[in-house]
């Protein structure tokens, strides 16, 4: 869902009704799991365009993204890992994106804004003179809503700020058990 165009279609003169559709799959624990839900969903209506249509979906985005997830499930298939699941374990899930994501972790600093832990806050480490006041893209479920304390990000998009992109709410801890390697438990620990 994150190598495709935005699947959440506004249409001029209809933009309040579409925003009222995508709340049905929006969730606290931000814009992945949202986009999650709608692939789930998606799924579990049989790929229909009709329905794409009924919640203002991008039908072509969904569709490639299916390519998408078919293409990797094959890769595991052949490579022999075991494809499985988390079901309703959407901890889980955070708790993966916190792996593979670990360099885009950012906190809730006392200005107001977030704060990358390490580098210049573009992407994970590296350079820079400190860490990037870095803010949640208007786009987000996350925007409008009581700031979590630690989020990850895919992304930061530049323009006057830098904005984080597909946010996942997460616990700090997994960064020092997950990530070992990146994270010391004192550097986490103290902000």
């Amino acid at each position: 869902m994150l190598q495709v165009q935005n699947v959440f279609v506004e249409p001029r003169g209809q933009r309040h009704l579409a925003r009222v559709k995508h709340r049905d799959f929006q969730v606290e624990e931000g814009d992945t799991i949202t986009l999650l839900n709608v692939f789930k969903s998606y799924l579990r209506n049989g790929q229909s365009s009709k329905w794409c249509g009924k919640y203002f979906l991008n039908a072509r985005a969904l569709r490639r993204a299916a390519e998408i997830r078919g293409r990797m499930e094959k890769l595991l298939v052949q490579c022999e890992v075991p494809v499985v699941s988390a079901g309703r374990d959407v901890r889980a899930v955070r708790r993966c994106l916190t792996a593979g994501l670990f360099v885009n972790a950012a906190f809730l600093h006392p200005s107001g804004t977030y704060r990358s832990l390490r580098g210049g806050g573009g992407g994970g480490g590296g350079g820079g003179a400190g860490p990037l006041p870095l803010h949640i893209h208007p786009s987000s479920v996350l925007y409008t809503t009581t700031q979590p304390q630690w989020v990850l990000y895919s992304e930061v998009l530049h323009t006057g700020q830098a904005y984080m992109r597909d946010l996942t709410v997460i616990d700090p801890d997994w960064l020092t058990e997950l990530a070992p390697h990146y994270y010391e438990k004192a550097t986490v620990g103290d902000l």
